[in-house]
């Protein structure tokens, strides 16, 4: 990169709107009676907020086609510009605090303007800038009162991709930054659009070949509802559940109340069950985050959140008790001559996701 040329992590992706573009055409469509673009084969993706569907894809993705140099390098600029948005995130937060009667904070914050500043330069900057960034982003948050701002936070404890990256300064802010696989998989990017085509064509497994488009479609402002009466020729559901949250909950417009993170899961599934134009011949139900729920567990019970349980208060016994919820939802809905089938699994653990999509494929195929 020469010094007349900008930083790759300094540049600004534009936004994606074909996502949005292709809904409105559908909508158009709609009005007039008829749908022409429709994928010829395709699995229909679903979950509800933090279930995981980002990673999934990501999964997918690698285990696919995986991502190309050019791709690469453009999640990389994403990774970078990220890092640089949290650093200035929690020099936001420690204004609220009293002033560093040490004065490292000032000196801290103008070294670290200054370097973002120097390496935004189109005129001036060059790679040897990165360097300089990342040893001041670490002077940064050696400094008592940001640490103290990051101890104090809320969002950076739950925020495991923001953990990963600050753990990585160095890597991620080096020259020439490719990201790894399990970067691809760890850092948060922006918001998905609201479908998301990406397609399922992984290694050939014997006599079990498979080239299809998985289909995901965001659950907000009751988009996912409008499409579903679109989705009537898939040839299998995969809905995602996230078993971390037995503990939380989320606001229902539909009834206007907190529900139960689980229990909405619950609703949603019901809800594309009983969609009488669904003709899909299997459903797949994949209780994601396993190995944070068995953590969980061990500090709030699940007879907390699910009086009625009367099992053993283990990962294993639980999973089996929701696994068994979904279960019966599926045959109340005239559906047993279909296909279920169930995974526990992380989708951030690259060699559980192997062999729960290689099961998949040939699941599908059957």
């Amino acid at each position: 990169m020469t010094p007349n040329h900008t930083p790759r992590w300094s540049r600004v992706p534009s936004e994606n709107d074909a996502a949005t573009v292709r809904s409105n055409e559908i909508d158009e469509e709609l009005k007039k009676g008829r749908l022409t673009i429709r994928p010829k084969r395709f699995v229909a993706l679903f979950g509800g907020p933090g279930a995981g569907r980002s990673t999934f894809l990501r999964q997918v993705k690698l285990y696919s086609s995986g991502y190309d140099t050019p791709e690469r390098e453009e999640l990389g600029t994403v990774i970078q510009t990220s890092l640089i948005s949290a650093i200035r995130l929690i020099l936001e937060g420690s204004a609220s605090i009293s002033d560093d009667p040490t004065m490292q904070l000032p000196l801290a914050l103008s070294s670290f303007l200054q370097a973002t500043d120097l390496c935004s330069d189109t005129t001036t900057s060059s790679e040897q800038d990165q360097p300089l960034l990342a040893d001041t982003i670490q002077e940064l948050l050696a400094v008592p009162l940001i640490k103290q701002v990051i101890e104090a936070s809320p969002q950076f404890q739950a925020d495991s991709s923001l953990q990963y990256m600050m753990g990585a300064i160095p890597r991620i802010m080096a020259p020439r930054y490719t990201p790894t696989d399990i970067d691809i998989l760890r850092c948060k990017f922006a918001p998905a659009p609201p479908i998301v085509e990406i397609l399922f064509k992984p290694p050939p497994l014997n006599e079990y070949p498979m080239n299809a488009t998985l289909v995901s479609v965001r659950r907000d402002n009751g988009l996912q509802r409008k499409w579903l009466n679109l989705l009537d020729e898939a040839e299998a559901i995969i809905f995602l559940v996230d078993l971390s949250r037995y503990d939380q909950t989320e606001y229902c417009s539909e009834t206007d109340e907190q529900l139960n993170c689980i229990r909405a899961a619950m609703r949603e599934f019901e809800s594309i069950c009983s969609v009488p134009l669904m003709r899909f011949q299997s459903a797949i139900v994949i209780f994601n985050k396993f190995d944070l729920f068995a953590e969980k567990l061990t500090r709030i019970p699940f007879t907390e959140c699910f009086p009625e349980y009367t099992g053993a208060n283990e990962a294993t016994a639980a999973a089996e008790y929701c696994i068994q919820r979904f279960q019966v939802l599926y045959c109340v809905f005239g559906v047993r001559q279909r296909d279920i089938r169930t995974w526990c699994t992380n989708s951030l653990d690259a060699d559980q996701m192997r062999v729960t999509l290689r099961e998949i494929i040939v699941r599908l195929r059957l």
